[in-house]
């Protein structure tokens, strides 16, 4: 069994970009679990633990979506928080532009994710989880950093693929390994 999700890589220069911003809000000193920059990705789809079969009919699935859309631009921006701005538990950087492509590919994939017996994922907001707040881990300076950066950007860049990971957990965090990449039609 493998623990899986699916997602969309971001290129070198933007995550530097968001580690940039993720210094700035380490410096509040909050108590947060910060995302390492070797993790940072938009999730389209967590999985949970897969057998080699179900990895295999998921990945075909996912093949012949990401056969029906083009590449296309995104954009990342606005730093922004779940559930709410005054009691946030995860700290994100979402989506301009892509944004809504984004979603059409995930409604296409959860439409047949659920001929598998997937459990059906009803919302998806593409978000990039800079990190998860920890228990009584809020303070004023983290709100503030929240409030600076809401209408920040960040750039753009071409969703070319969609990448199937394995992720372990670790006492240092999780660690991802690419099981396989779906290229867009050019």
């Amino acid at each position: 069994m493998k623990r899986c999700f699916l997602a969309v890589t971001i290129p070198e220069d933007l995550i530097e970009k968001i580690e940039k911003i993720k210094e700035e809000f380490l410096l509040t000193k909050a108590k947060v679990s910060w995302v390492s920059k070797d993790n940072f990705h938009y999730t389209l789809r967590f999985f949970g633990n897969l057998d080699d079969e179900r990895i295999e009919k998921v990945s075909s699935i996912i093949l012949e979506v990401s056969q029906h859309f083009n590449k296309f631009d995104a954009e990342i921006k606005n730093v922004g928080c779940f559930p709410k701005e005054d009691f946030p538990r995860v700290i994100w950087i979402g989506m301009g532009e892509g944004a809504d492509k984004l979603r059409e590919i995930f409604n296409h994939l959860e439409n047949e994710f659920v001929k598998l017996k997937l459990e059906k994922e009803n919302r998806f907001e593409p978000h990039l989880t800079l990190g998860r707040v920890k228990p009584y881990g809020l303070n004023d300076e983290l709100r503030e950093k929240i409030k600076k950066y809401k209408d920040c950007f960040l750039g753009k860049f071409k969703i070319e693929k969609l990448t199937l990971f394995e992720s372990k957990l670790s006492p240092k965090g999780a660690i991802y390994k690419i099981i396989k990449e779906f290229n867009l039609k050019d």
